[in-house]
């Protein structure tokens, strides 16, 4: 003779099992969720981020921020700026920060296809603009827009109230997004990887 399990210890065994199920379901979903955004938020060229993140005191997530932004991590990425490369540098930036590095290696501007030297030169010219922009937002629209037109806006009223802040509201809308989608990234970076 069997015994029968009462009716209430039935439908307690059947909530145990649903939770059960719905934790699981809600694990997955979350590690799923985790994969996507690593996915989406890659670390790459690891080696070379962190040696010159290090090298020129910048914050490596700062880094790959800036590359995910303007490159999606395409080494062979050109603008129609004609910048170059992962970090995205023009010819006369690159000059102007080998002048600035007193680098005298035999590095030319068709290097800047090259990870290592592109990161490099990239990682410098944000050490430099975050040395000289008070505020991390116009270091990153003087990495956009250059340096001339941040120190333009910087004495402009409608552009920034204290000449060392930006009002991101008031800026052009490329620079505008740019600084967002920058800043963006470099929290999803801090918040998976840190």
């Amino acid at each position: 003779m069997t015994k029968s399990i009462p009716a209430n210890k039935k439908s307690i065994k059947k909530i145990i099992i649903a939770f059960v199920m719905l934790s699981l379901a809600t694990i997955c979903t979350a590690f799923a969720l985790i994969f996507l955004y690593k996915t989406a938020y890659p670390l790459k060229y690891v080696e070379y981020i962190e040696e010159f993140s290090e090298k020129y005191n910048v914050d490596k997530y700062l880094v790959y921020a800036v590359i995910r932004t303007e490159s999606s991590f395409n080494a062979a990425a050109v603008s129609h700026q004609n910048a170059f490369g992962l970090m995205q540098i023009t010819g006369e930036t690159f000059d102007w920060a080998k002048q600035r590095m007193r680098d005298h290696r035999d590095i030319s501007r068709d290097d800047l296809y090259n990870e290592k030297y592109n990161i490099e030169y990239g990682t410098f010219l944000l050490s430099v603009l975050t040395t000289e922009f008070e505020s991390s937002d116009a270091a990153l629209a003087a990495y956009h827009s250059g340096r001339r037109q941040v120190n333009i806006w910087l004495e402009d009223k409608k552009y920034s109230p204290d000449g060392i802040h930006l009002e991101i509201s008031s800026m052009p809308q490329n620079t505008r997004n740019y600084i967002l989608r920058v800043n963006n990234s470099y929290r999803v970076y801090k918040k998976l990887y840190a």
